[in-house]
């Protein structure tokens, strides 16, 4: 949510904006054949947490940058490395989700896949919306301007805090929560097996009532 006023208001660089994220998109679109091989062939959780220290590169660097000494380049390795991350982010937590759907099928019998993707994409455009919000709202706290070009120190620890260190943290702690997921791709390959076989069994009682 803050990428455009740290770019601009910030590095001094809106004129570059369009060029480099069209960039960074194009990018992303051709990564996600290799994000699913690599998650074929990895497992999910492995390459999500790769992407996850990706992306806190990608932060990191966000961090360093400088006007003046920031240049297009720059600007296009940032968004690249970020959009690269989260298109693959895009691709593995809903394929997660499905597993996890299939685990809660497995555990009740009952099948609710349509309410963990109900509840997923909630959680997902909730916490998008409050994220972009407390960044701005951070941002503005400590006094950045995106009109004046000019900021103070303040201002400009503001701004970094909100687009670099925070988002740093958030990532980092994520990398727990993604290790700590129980469903491997070996569990799943078993839960998913014994769903078919229930699923045949009952198929099978089915046509011999009908009989």
């Amino acid at each position: 949510g803050l990428l455009f006023i740290y770019i601009d208001g910030y590095l001094h660089l809106g004129e570059h904006f369009a060029l480099t994220f069209l960039a960074a998109s194009i990018a992303g679109i051709l990564a996600t054949p290799l994000w699913c091989h690599l998650a074929i062939r990895l497992g999910k959780k492995v390459v999500w947490a790769a992407v996850i220290a990706l992306v806190i590169g990608g932060f990191i660097y966000t961090g360093t940058m400088k006007p003046g000494t920031t240049d297009v380049i720059n600007l296009v390795v940032l968004q690249v490395a970020v959009a690269g991350g989260f298109s693959c982010i895009s691709i593995i937590a809903p394929a997660m989700v499905s597993e996890i759907a299939d685990y809660g099928t497995w555990q009740s019998g009952v099948e609710r896949p349509a309410s963990y993707f109900s509840l997923f994409t909630f959680t997902h455009k909730t916490t998008s919306a409050i994220s972009s919000a407390l960044g701005l709202f951070i941002a503005g706290w400590y006094g950045f301007d995106a009109v004046t070009g000019i900021q103070s120190d303040r201002g400009v620890f503001g701004i970094i805090l909100a687009i670099s260190w925070i988002p740093i943290f958030v990532s980092v702690l994520s990398l727990f929560f993604i290790f700590m997921t129980p469903i491997s791709d070996r569990r799943h390959a078993v839960i998913r097996k014994r769903l078919d076989d229930k699923a045949r069994r009952s198929v099978m009682v089915e046509n011999l009532s009908a009989a």
